[in-house]
């Protein structure tokens, strides 16, 4: 069973053509130890799948989009697989160093306040394959910004990002892309 934050949140992909062997595959060179399939089209991937409860496979009785032979989970049901890869398990952490006096700050700029009742607009920040904010919020209907900040804030999240028009993502951090012109955030939601 599937929820908010997703089971298998590292990274995504949907298809018209999904098929078991396309999502485990994708989810392999991605990297990744375990690929979900849910909704018949969609591919899920995560190096952990813990805390989940588990349901009965009838309830993944979604036939797979490119596939009619073979099921790809449901609504909110994984079907998961073990993709074959070892993911790369996180490095120690360094001892921390002796403080050493650092220079006074230049002071930061105050962000430009959105058009969003108590919310501020951060800026528009490049994304990766490792997802600067790595939970994608399910939004019904047309999706504003408003509606997507209000879904975060919901799911218990600090920050709220949409991107290409029509997606709406979620996390607790922020600071690990690179902030670029707002100009390169230029996509009309329609």
């Amino acid at each position: 069973e599937d929820g908010s934050p997703r089971t298998l949140p590292l990274a995504q992909t949907q298809s018209q053509s999904m098929t078991i062997q396309l999502c485990v595959d994708f989810c392999k060179s991605s990297g990744y130890s375990y690929a979900g399939l849910q909704f018949s089209k969609q591919c899920f991937c995560g190096n952990t799948y813990a805390n989940i409860k588990q349901v009965s496979d009838d309830e993944c009785d979604m036939k797979c989009a490119g596939d009619s032979e073979t099921y790809c989970g449901s609504s909110w049901r994984n079907s998961i697989y073990e993709t074959g890869a070892v993911s790369t398990p996180e490095p120690a952490p360094e001892p921390t160093p002796e403080p050493t006096p650092e220079p006074t700050p230049e002071p930061t700029p105050e962000p430009t306040p959105s058009p969003v009742g108590g919310t501020t607009y951060m800026g528009c920040y490049v994304d990766s394959k490792d997802r600067a904010l790595p939970h994608k919020q399910q939004i019904n209907g047309a999706l504003t910004v408003t509606l997507c900040v209000e879904g975060c804030a919901e799911s218990g999240y600090l920050y709220a990002g949409m991107q290409y028009a029509k997606e709406c993502w979620c996390g607790n951090t922020h600071d690990s892309t690179e902030k670029v012109s707002d100009s390169e955030c230029n996509m009309n939601r329609s």
